[in-house]
């Protein structure tokens, strides 16, 4: 039996950790921009309150045009002297010039974002991750989009897609699995029944078999088909642990699967049905 199932299962997998993975560190690089801008707003907010406080009266010590308090000198000339303090004038002094600007503080270049700016700002990040969340989503479950439709795919060209080659000419796996079955060949009984579960349904359209993808894609496929779903995963358990495990399938265990068959049968004509029309 040769084998080309692991090195695609494992280049996919590493394809969505890969995926996945820039698009989280894109989402926490937004909600960190997100965070520093709101803070910045904030401050500018309480900035402007303050400025918008002191303009009200005059005080030596704050320049309303810097914003910024200032150095005030006392003025010590001897022929002045009162024993009242609040009678001493007071000589500003003008420092302007030497006032350090605020170009590099972010509350200060966002002084004059308005209200709406801000909700415009939030609305944007709250679709830039609504899309990141999709593309999320998307990636996970991996659905084909411009291969969705499996009408008229032959069933060899469906078995040339299958992860591995089975020794079995007619292309019967359901009478392989049987006959595997009825030999006490567990082990290739399960690896031909999930093969016939596989091929059964690309050829109905409910998944698009293709090499390099795996059992989890499948299984996401399938989600709209609960019954198929579940009947697929209790086919792929054992197959798994037996397959890459080396488990020893017994008896009970593969008859809780073949016994299910007629029904998955049954399921799979009808939901073909529903869904094509």
């Amino acid at each position: 039996m040769k084998l080309d199932f692991l090195i695609g299962s494992q280049s996919s997998k590493t394809n969505i950790w890969l995926g996945t993975g820039i698009i989280r560190f894109t989402a926490t690089l937004l909600l960190l921009w997100w965070v520093m801008f709101c803070s910045a707003g904030i401050v500018a907010a309480q900035e402007d309150l303050g400025g918008k406080a002191f303009s009200k009266r005059k005080y030596p010590w704050y320049n309303p045009q810097t914003g910024q308090a200032q150095r005030i000198e006392m003025n010590d000339r001897p022929e002045i002297r009162s024993g009242n303090r609040n009678l001493i004038p007071l000589k500003p002094v003008n420092i302007a010039a030497k006032t350090k600007t605020n170009r590099g503080n972010p509350g200060s270049l966002l002084k004059g974002l308005s209200l709406f700016a801000w909700v415009a700002i939030g609305l944007l990040i709250a679709v830039i991750t609504a899309m990141l969340f999709w593309a999320f989503l998307s990636l996970q479950s991996n659905v084909p989009t411009d291969e969705a439709s499996t009408q008229g795919r032959s069933m060899a060209e469906s078995i040339k897609q299958l992860p591995f080659e089975l020794d079995s000419e007619s292309g019967d796996f359901r009478q392989a699995a049987r006959l595997g079955y009825l030999a006490g060949d567990y082990r290739k009984a399960i690896i031909y029944l999930f093969s016939h579960v596989l091929v059964s349904l690309d050829q109905k359209g409910h998944i698009r078999l293709r090499k390099g993808k795996t059992n989890r894609q499948y299984l996401g496929e399938l989600r709209p088909y609960r019954s198929l779903a579940d009947f697929y995963q209790r086919v792929m358990v054992p197959f798994e642990a037996t397959f890459f495990g080396d488990h020893e399938l017994d008896k009970q265990e593969f008859e809780s699967c073949w016994n299910q068959l007629d029904e998955f049968q049954k399921d799979i004509e009808r939901t073909s049905q529903v869904a094509h029309g």
